[in-house]
């Protein structure tokens, strides 16, 4: 899927996914090269439909119940999500979102609030495409008043939307408990030192990261002492770059995030949420953390020596899929992770992760919270 606009609003599911299992991504597959104007397409299946109806009455089937034919125009609202096979309800995930299609082959889609035009839609048989406003595209089918849109135009991540009265029964979906309990509290089963680095981090028992962050692309560093412990996070980033330096804590408890500046000790409330996806584990707020998570459920990875900094190292690479680049984990003769490239661009530099969660400070009473 190429959408910038897009992508962004459903990052919320693929943060929520990617708990419990891989991102994957690549470009948009190519639509049909038969597609029909919306149109057309109307029109083609209105004679389709009447011909499928006569047939059915010829054939004198009364068990069977005909299905209810819908519009292609109208408004289709999201009920479920998916993730590699994986399909949970979307009021479980705290998610909405609603396709508008109107007749010409335009619309609108909103997303948690966030409203995008469709300047283009088409309908091939049942492959269905679009086309947002701001260039991004986005296929999969439309059958019996039913989207099912494959946001990130590789097969593992789908969004589905019905029309009001649509059958939905053969969707079968889970909860989030459900989920849970599937992946067993989301550990990863995948056979890599990656996926055996990541299980041994326990946010709920104690996790503390300490690591350097640099981007090539502008020259900056970013030092991160993050901890975490029975749903609680904190997170200390002082970011160095052109000669200045500048310092920021995130802490989350009882859902809430505040931002806090420690100079004048004051603070904000960013954010507030009761999603338990947050709550059961803000130690994904951590880029490093949801990267190893995300790293940790693929299998699919090359092995080799690598030298860094003059010593040699055991790498796991694993290949761009469209949402990650080219990822590189280094590891020492322990297991131990020291370095992790992201592509050209980003460089995480190891320096601690370990157990020894510092419960001092959560405690953000020092703060004027304005």
């Amino acid at each position: 899927m190429k959408n910038r606009r897009l992508l962004a609003a459903v990052l919320v599911m693929t943060v929520v996914m990617s708990f419990f299992s891989a991102c994957g991504s690549s470009a948009p597959k190519e639509t049909a090269a038969a597609e029909t104007t919306a149109a057309e397409t109307t029109a083609a299946e209105t004679k389709e439909e009447t011909t499928a109806a006569e047939t059915t009455e010829a054939a004198t089937e009364p068990e069977t119940e005909a299905k209810k034919e819908f519009p292609i125009e109208g408004e289709y609202t999201l009920f479920a999500a998916e993730e590699e096979g994986d399909r949970v309800a979307s009021a479980d995930m705290e998610m909405e979102s609603v396709i508008t299609l109107e007749e010409g082959g335009k619309g609108s889609m909103s997303f948690d609030g966030d409203s995008m035009g469709i300047t283009e839609w088409t309908l091939d048989g049942e492959e269905f495409f679009l086309k947002m406003d701001d260039g991004g595209e986005a296929g999969g089918t439309l059958k019996d008043g039913i989207i099912k849109l494959d946001i990130m135009g590789t097969g593992e991540m789908y969004l589905y939307l019905a029309q009001e009265g649509a059958d939905t029964s053969d969707y079968e979906v889970m909860t989030l408990d459900e989920l849970l309990a599937k992946r067993a509290g989301g550990s990863s089963g995948a056979d890599t030192k990656t996926a055996a680095f990541y299980n041994g981090i326990d946010s709920t028992a104690g996790a503390h990261l300490n690591y350097e962050l640099h981007l090539n692309s502008m020259d900056s560093d970013q030092i991160y002492d993050v901890h975490a412990k029975d749903g609680v996070y904190y997170s200390d980033c002082t970011t160095k770059v052109s000669g200045v330096e500048d310092e920021t804590i995130t802490v989350f408890k009882e859902g809430k995030a505040y931002n806090l500046d420690p100079k004048d000790k004051t603070g904000v409330v960013a954010t507030q949420t009761d999603s338990s996806i947050v709550t059961a584990n803000p130690l994904l707020m951590d880029s490093l953390y949801s990267l190893l998570w995300s790293m940790a459920q693929n299998s699919e990875f090359t092995e080799e020596e690598r030298e860094l900094d003059g010593k040699t190292y055991t790498a796991e690479i694993f290949a761009e899929d469209g949402v990650n680049p080219e990822t590189v984990l280094y590891f020492d003769g322990d297991g131990k992770l020291v370095c992790v490239e992201a592509g050209k661009d980003t460089v995480y530099t190891i320096h601690a992760i370990d157990e020894k969660a510092d419960d001092s400070l959560f405690d953000i009473s020092a703060y004027e919270i304005k």
